[in-house]
């Protein structure tokens, strides 16, 4: 009888951890993935960076309308940049090609002024959290619009490998990283904006 008891209380106590593991996971995945991207669709998400000492300014995340093979060469966006000339006015406006959505708007006043435009309603640094690990690499990381022009640089190559190496440890690229997902990369107005972007799958 004592036996039988002992094996009851056995079967119990290995329920219970059972539970409470399965508890923790459940937890942990919630804390992974607070930004639940939609998996029907376009999900976009804009972090700037100061171009110089690298600080987070703000983020900005949205879902758009799915996009049937958009996803297979490179990031569907439209860039049209207009440079700013003897300190004139110029611009950039970045849009999402599917639909033609403007993604990002930004102007160039000269004198190094500026503002961006589009969106209008970045959320703060606090609103994203730093995490010990490091996301899963993107398909690709694609330079946008001029900063082609100097995709060769071992300077700005410099640059980049810094400002991705905190881009990698936040959460939001992490919740993306679950995914095939890219990012898209350009610096206007003495910042970096850093795209990442997962296509409907």
């Amino acid at each position: 009888m004592m036996i039988i008891k002992r094996k009851i209380l056995f079967i119990l106590i290995v329920i219970f951890i059972i539970c409470c593991n399965n508890e923790e996971i459940d937890i942990l995945e919630i804390e992974q993935s607070r930004w639940n991207l939609n998996k029907d669709s376009v999900n976009i998400a804009i972090l700037l960076y100061d171009f110089d000492d690298y600080n987070f300014i703000g983020g900005y995340y949205s879902v758009y309308a799915p996009c049937e093979d958009c996803f297979i060469d490179s990031i569907p966006f439209v860039c049209d940049y207009q440079p700013s000339i003897d300190d004139g006015w110029g611009y950039i406006n970045i849009q999402y090609t599917e639909t033609l959505d403007t993604l990002f708007y930004s102007e160039d006043w000269g004198w190094g002024l500026g503002q961006i435009i589009i969106p209008d309603n970045f959320l703060l640094p606090d609103s994203f959290q730093v995490m010990d690990s490091t996301a899963f690499e993107p398909i690709s990381i694609e330079y946008l619009s001029f900063l082609k022009d100097v995709e060769g640089d071992p300077s700005i190559k410099t640059r980049v490998d810094s400002v991705m190496g905190l881009v990698m440890n936040l959460d939001i690229t992490q919740d993306y990283s679950q995914y095939e997902y890219r990012i898209g990369l350009l610096f206007y107005l003495d910042e970096w904006v850093v795209f990442l972007f997962k296509g409907n799958q």
